[in-house]
């Protein structure tokens, strides 16, 4: 029980700090991961505090409570196949030819149950250490149903520049989350087939097994699963008899203990069943969200009822609009997307770096260039008369990164549309370039 308490108050301690991931998310780290404990406890109690095997009749010289312990730290065994004339199935007068199956598994059930709990918060714990406690120092303040007008502005100012500066760096961050969910996606699998091998390979047909016997007719029924959690068992008994001879003894045992474990692995079976269905489906959501940007939009105005800007939200902002959602109520995120318009209209926040050379080639003049900011490229007089002179469609433009002699984004750019003094589109038939000449921070729409 000692061994369990530090992980099952973390799985059982309130829900208190800020939400940081969804409900299929929960499914695993916690229903899953307290199923899995209280089982662990169920079965512990009744192996320590209970009596788990009962063997008998005991041979001559040796009493009950050692036959017991004998059987118990030796294992019993079945036959595989079942007759009807046996009196308890997988009972009966084995031949030489006759299968065997062996059942060692029941001394480590509460083991196996531990540390399946354990692989279930697993992902949970990564995500929570990778997170660092972020999302509940950002919306502190903000979840408080009585919190002010203005100190919820001041709040809403000071989270707004957070995501301004750190806006860019939410990608690696949603992809950190996504590699958590793909996490509990694989250890569902793998726990399906860590309990079939644990079980002799009896696991992955289980529960439709239980379906198929449920069926049949009472006189038909052959309870296949008693092969594996049987009540009753065989133990084999070596000693010495008058003679010197080794005898063997046969002992019957019952096993009360499989009747909880049986209970418990067919109720595993449905539940990692119906648990895999809903995660593999979350998966393939975050796929398309990956693939398509406008989904990620139009799923948050579906959601939450609120004015998203069509243009640049990448799959890192949309993980942190749709987590901070859950955390703050609707006016202090309305308050936000207000905020972060502004300040990314303000700032142009949606560029990851500075460009280091702009070429243009109308394919009449010879091409211009200039290295070095982008401020040294618009004083360069040759290269503003191009700028400001009026294009045609098929003029290039190719942007290299501050990175080195690298294409941003294959082009070639077309220079598209002039709007105002100093903003410039360029497009490539893929993705759109917005250049304030004057800042140093263009942006991606």
């Amino acid at each position: 029980m000692s061994v369990l308490k530090p992980f099952s108050s973390a799985v059982l301690k309130p829900h208190t700090s800020a939400r940081i991931d969804n409900f299929i998310f929960l499914l695993h780290y916690r229903f899953t991961a307290l199923i899995l404990t209280t089982a662990a406890i169920l079965v512990t109690s009744t192996q320590h505090f209970g009596k788990p095997i009962t063997c008998g009749p005991p041979p001559p010289a040796l009493t009950i409570e050692l036959l017991n312990n004998y059987c118990w730290t030796r294992s019993t065994f079945s036959l595989v196949e079942q007759r009807r004339d046996d009196p308890h199935p997988g009972v009966n007068t084995a031949k030489d030819s006759d299968p065997i199956f062996h059942h060692t598994y029941y001394q480590w059930v509460w083991l196996v149950l531990s540390l399946q709990a354990a692989m279930f918060y697993l992902p949970r714990y990564i995500w929570k250490t990778i997170d660092g406690g972020r999302m509940s120092h950002l919306v502190k303040g903000l979840t408080e149903p009585l919190c002010e007008k203005e100190s919820m502005s001041v709040r809403i100012s000071i989270l707004g520049q957070y995501v301004l500066t750190n806006w860019n760096k939410m990608n690696n961050w949603a992809y950190a989350y996504f590699m958590c969910e793909i996490l509990n996606f694989l250890n569902v699998i793998a726990q399906i087939y860590v309990i079939d091998a644990f079980l002799g390979g009896s696991f992955t047909t289980y529960g439709l097994r239980v379906v198929q016997y449920g069926l049949l007719e009472q006189e038909n029924r052959n309870d296949s699963m008693m092969v594996v959690f049987p009540r009753v068992t065989k133990c084999g008994f070596k000693n010495f008899g008058p003679s010197g001879n080794v005898q063997v003894h046969d002992a019957i045992c019952v096993l009360p203990l499989n009747i909880i474990n049986e209970k418990i692995y067919v109720f595993l079976w449905f539940w990692l069943v119906l648990l895999f269905i809903p995660t593999g489906i979350v998966l393939l959501y975050r796929i398309l969200l990956l693939v398509c940007p406008k989904l990620r939009v139009k799923v948050l105005r579906w959601q939450y009822q609120c004015f998203i800007s069509d243009s640049g939200l990448r799959i890192g902002g949309w993980l942190f609009l749709n987590l901070l959602a859950k955390n703050v109520d609707s006016l202090a995120l309305s308050m936000l997307l207000e905020e972060l318009e502004v300040k990314k209209q303000e700032s142009e926040w949606k560029w990851e770096s500075q460009l280091k050379e702009v070429v243009i080639n109308d394919g009449k003049s010879p091409s211009v260039s200039k290295r070095g900011d982008i401020s040294d490229v618009v004083r360069d007089e040759s290269l503003m008369e191009l700028l400001k002179g009026e294009y045609k469609v098929g003029d290039k433009v190719v942007l290299l990164s501050s990175a080195g002699n690298k294409v941003l984004y294959s082009g070639p750019y077309v220079v598209t549309k002039r709007l105002g003094d100093c903003l410039y589109v360029f497009t490539n038939g893929e993705r759109t370039v917005r250049a304030h000449i004057s800042q140093t921070r263009p942006y991606f729409d």
